[in-house]
């Protein structure tokens, strides 16, 4: 098993500039899925996170540039491809009729 990357300083610099360029532009809601973005609380499904646009095993970078914020769930879902898992959504409830 690989060793986690995401303790090691360039992961951490990336991280702070990208939430931190991110939440001055008054990005508050995930571009993804549009939920609201928890700036402060960490661990939670909306909270902000920094992802890679194109991922460092296939040739991304640490620079801000190819960063952006989403939620925590978002993030998680896409992991390490180029595009996220399309979610199953739930079939509507309608209501019938009642005759």
């Amino acid at each position: 098993m690989a060793a986690s990357r995401t303790g090691l300083t360039p992961h951490l610099r990336f991280r702070s500039k990208v939430l931190s360029r991110d939440r001055k532009a008054g990005i508050t809601n995930c571009p993804e899925c549009g939920t609201p973005l928890d700036y402060i609380t960490t661990r939670l499904p909306n909270s902000a996170e920094p992802d890679h646009i194109i991922p460092i095993t296939k040739g991304g970078t640490n620079d801000p540039a190819n960063g952006r914020t989403i939620c925590r769930r978002c993030n998680q879902s896409r992991g390490n491809r180029d595009k996220p898992r399309k979610r199953k959504t739930p079939p509507e409830v309608t209501a019938s009729p009642i005759w």
